[in-house]
């Protein structure tokens, strides 16, 4: 079995400094995939380069919450009442959002998210789940997935932990959902500081170095360094650290070294369906 990695720039559309990352990442081929939020106020840049730069290929990052104090957003759909907050924006984190949304409005908000992004006319290869919102609602998302003809973000190896991600597992494998095998392997074994760009280097050439067989995905935030991301995001030097690994030669060399192809989402819904990784 050969090694197999999907490198996805989360956030797409979230603000400017991502944007301007992602783009130059994809024109770079330093990344095959990104997934874009919708409901974000940088979409509408975030479209408008997919259709000026055919070389991106976007999926979709499911959003339900808006985690920044000072930079809100809501939701997309008329009819979503308990995804609000008392702002009317999504609730800043996802224990509130298990709390208080029912399972009708979270499917409802993302087939609007859906339906925006066909709107624009943009192909896109697959969906993902911004903070987990739809952890509790697998099976009712992966039928969704089923009926529209999406992949979806979910691991093989999370089903040996937990009982609800092995129920959607079989689901998506027994209904041909093209699914990935890994998600951030070995994320736990070599922790960054968060802080320092040598940190976060090291850690990523050490899961490199430790990626298993099969199809992997690392999901990133990259974002071009800036007030506006300084202004919006705490965590705004990870996000400038993912872009410069990413940028950085060692990236490529630990790719060689390690006889690691770096593919897209649209790979791995060929390499799943054609079942080329289980033989």
């Amino acid at each position: 079995m050969r090694k197999y990695l999907i490198i996805n720039a989360d956030d797409f559309g979230m603000c400017h400094s991502a944007n301007m990352a992602v783009l130059d990442l994809f024109q770079s081929g330093c990344i095959h995939s990104t997934t874009l939020m919708a409901c974000c106020p940088w979409a509408k840049e975030a479209a408008a380069l997919c259709h000026q730069h055919p070389e991106i290929h976007v999926g979709l990052h499911v959003a339900h919450t808006a985690e920044w104090e000072n930079y809100r957003w809501g939701p997309m759909s008329s009819q979503a009442a308990s995804l609000r907050d008392e702002e009317g924006y999504f609730f800043h984190r996802t224990e509130d959002v298990l709390h208080q949304a029912n399972s009708e409005d979270l499917m409802r908000e993302m087939q609007a998210q859906v339906q925006w992004l066909r709107k624009q006319e943009i192909p896109f290869t697959h969906l993902d789940n911004h903070m987990l919102t739809l952890q509790n609602h697998l099976i009712e998302t992966l039928k969704y997935c089923q009926k529209e003809g999406f992949s979806f973000r979910l691991a093989r190896a999370k089903a040996q932990t937990h009982p609800q991600a092995a129920a959607a597992v079989a689901y998506a494998d027994t209904h041909g959902i093209a699914i990935i095998d890994y998600l951030n392997p070995n994320s736990d074994r070599f922790p960054n500081d968060r802080y320092t760009y040598a940190s976060i280097r090291d850690s990523y050439l050490a899961m490199l170095a430790h990626l298993p067989e099969g199809v992997s995905e690392f999901f990133t935030h990259p974002a071009v360094e800036s007030e506006e991301l300084k202004a919006i995001a705490p965590d705004w030097r990870v996000r400038v650290g993912d872009y410069q690994f990413l940028k950085d030669p060692v990236f490529r060399q630990s790719l060689r070294e390690n006889q690691i192809t770096l593919i897209g989402w649209e790979d791995a819904a060929l390499l799943n369906s054609a079942s080329a990784l289980r033989k």
